[in-house]
């Protein structure tokens, strides 16, 4: 602030954040079809939050756990 003018500086924080690490694409290579193929796949959480998480899947695709908090 000045004698004639008054200046609005905004300010804009942002606290700490959730950051989900999950692979893009899951590559299964060849796999037989009307055959089982397991896939092991780490979620980890490179944030500072914790945060939950949930998985959905197509028809025919599962999963030993759809949802979790990291």
């Amino acid at each position: 602030m000045t004698e004639r003018e008054k200046f609005i500086v905004p300010i804009y924080a942002v606290g700490k954040r959730a950051m989900i690490d999950f692979p893009d694409v899951l590559d299964f290579g060849a796999c037989p079809v009307k055959f089982s193929t397991e896939k092991p796949v780490i979620i980890r959480n490179l944030g500072e939050k914790t945060t939950k998480w949930a998985l959905e899947l197509p028809q025919g695709f599962s999963s030993n756990q759809k949802e979790g908090v990291l």
